[in-house]
């Protein structure tokens, strides 16, 4: 005489009926006493890797603080650009920086994969913004001097030799010390600055702009 019970039969190990490739949940581990080897389930372990506990225990980080050769790469950095393994540095760094002395790095640093190198004179002021486009790195902030002689309000650019004014940068009539360039982002036809501002360009040429304006790199013009 065969018993009925309401609860429905366990499915068995070969998969769940009628759901193609489904599993039932693993049985918790047996018990080692009772047939199931203890090196077994040591096995079973090790082949699942280690824990993230210990993945973090023993992550080196020395690679971190030497990738850039140095421990110390300016106590203030402010914005990175990349450009294949060219890496840009901006920000208020003056001081001792990647193990050269004080006043080597103007504000603003390269690294090209193997070694730091100054951009000339770098800015009298804090670099917020760094965009590269072709073989130009256009430099946003609180400056008014690149290269130590150039006038730059605000923006300049290097091309790999010098530093140029962009457009006659940005002004803000209000209080002009608070001028300000704070992003640059460019889709290669067009230089995208934004910031704190109400005009941009010089003279007759001056736009008015509050805060975002695009500058034309082909025909130079805002």
């Amino acid at each position: 005489m065969s018993e009925s019970s309401d609860v429905p039969a366990v499915p068995s190990a070969a998969g769940l009926p009628g759901i193609a490739g489904a599993r039932p949940l693993s049985a918790p581990a047996a018990d080692p006493g009772r047939g199931q080897p203890a090196a077994e389930a040591g096995q079973a372990a090790a082949r699942a890797g280690p824990s993230l506990a210990e993945a973090v225990s023993t992550a080196d980080d020395a690679a971190w603080s030497t990738l850039f050769g140095a421990t110390e790469v300016g106590s203030t950095p402010y914005s990175v650009a990349v450009d294949g393994d060219v890496v840009y540095l901006g920000g208020d760094f003056t001081g001792v920086m990647a193990g050269m002395p004080q006043d080597t790095y103007l504000r603003i640093a390269r690294w090209d994969g193997r070694s730091w190198s100054r951009l000339g004179e770098g800015l009298d002021g804090t670099v917020h913004a760094i965009c590269v486009v072709g073989d130009a790195v256009f430099v946003g902030g609180e400056f008014s001097v690149a290269g130590g002689s150039t006038a730059a309000a605000r923006l300049a650019r290097w091309d790999g030799e010098g530093w140029s004014d962009v457009g006659g940068g940005v002004s803000y009539a209000d209080v002009p010390s608070m001028a300000v360039v704070r992003v640059l982002a460019s889709d290669g036809d067009r230089l995208y600055v934004a910031g704190t501002f109400d005009r941009v360009g010089r003279g007759d040429a001056s736009v008015v702009a509050s805060g975002l304006a695009a500058f034309d790199l082909r025909s130079g013009t805002w």
